[in-house]
């Protein structure tokens, strides 16, 4: 295990995930599991850790909109303005993925 500085070993952190590593990470509440949702083993390492039942699902933060749609997420028109005129400010916003 490394200590990582999130300001001044950000790209280091970053390359980590990218990697498929898992990074642990102070949040507001709690220590918090960072891992790439586009690397299945990265996925699977997180819910092995957290020992999660594979029936519950995990949490991803994404960016803007179009990160959103390029995972699924099915985003209601009225909410479209609202979530362009949020963001970059934190908000949590739970939207169901679309049928397919």
């Amino acid at each position: 295990m490394k200590i990582l500085n999130k300001e001044k070993d950000f790209k280091t952190i970053v390359n980590l995930i990218k990697s498929g590593e898992i990074v642990c990470s102070p949040t507001d509440t709690q220590m918090g599991l960072l891992g790439s949702a586009l690397n299945p083993n990265s996925v699977e390492r997180v819910y092995k850790i957290k020992d999660r039942k594979r029936s519950k699902p995990l949490i991803i933060l994404f960016s803007d909109l179009e990160q959103m749609e390029l995972f699924g997420i099915e985003i209601p028109q009225k909410f479209i303005d609202f979530l362009k005129s949020t963001w970059p400010e934190r908000l949590t916003v739970i939207l169901q993925l679309k049928e397919i």
